[in-house]
């Protein structure tokens, strides 16, 4: 785009089609018709990009943000319901899906896991994590269709656990 772009992360499928996550603050990121979201939200937004296996043009490529700073970091694929990224956001109106283990803003800079749909028009899924403070997701691995392993970091005294965690604060 007209921006800065920043590329973060990639994942290749079977076909060999590649999948780039990343942010820019372009307003002319390029898009595709019926991708998720084709219009920039904020300061900067994260983007999901997939390219055909030859590289030579856009299978689908999306905005992912709300209306303030907004990243992907990482980026995996399950095989079948699309591509999962984790990252973070300062924005308050992030896109979360009903459902989600977290819809609501904490505060700071909070963790983001979204996964697309296999076409790109659509999110599978997309939460919240974190809580008071900074919290970012820094690597994402995809184990079937809505399970994921987040690691990243957090400066939240109240970031979500579960019980019996080796560590809960």
């Amino acid at each position: 785009g007209n921006g800065g772009d920043r590329g973060t992360d990639l994942a290749l499928d079977g076909s060999g089609s590649v999948y780039l996550t990343g942010n820019t603050d372009g307003a002319d990121f390029p898009t595709t018709a019926g991708a998720f979201d084709t219009t920039a939200n904020g300061n900067y937004d994260a983007f999901v990009t997939k390219l055909d296996a030859s590289g030579a043009a856009l299978a689908y490529s999306t905005y992912l943000g709300g209306n303030d700073g907004d990243g992907g970091l990482c980026i995996a694929l399950d095989g079948a319901a699309g591509a999962t990224l984790a990252g973070y956001t300062f924005s308050a109106d992030f896109p979360t899906t009903a459902g989600a283990f977290d819809t609501s803003y904490n505060g700071g800079q909070d963790a983001v896991v979204a996964q697309l749909n296999s076409s790109g028009s659509a999110l599978s899924y997309s939460t919240y994590l974190g809580a008071d403070d900074d919290d970012e997701g820094d690597g994402i691995a995809v184990v079937g269709p809505g399970s994921a392993y987040v690691t990243g970091l957090t400066f939240s005294t109240g970031f979500p656990t579960t019980s019996g965690a080796f560590d809960p604060t």
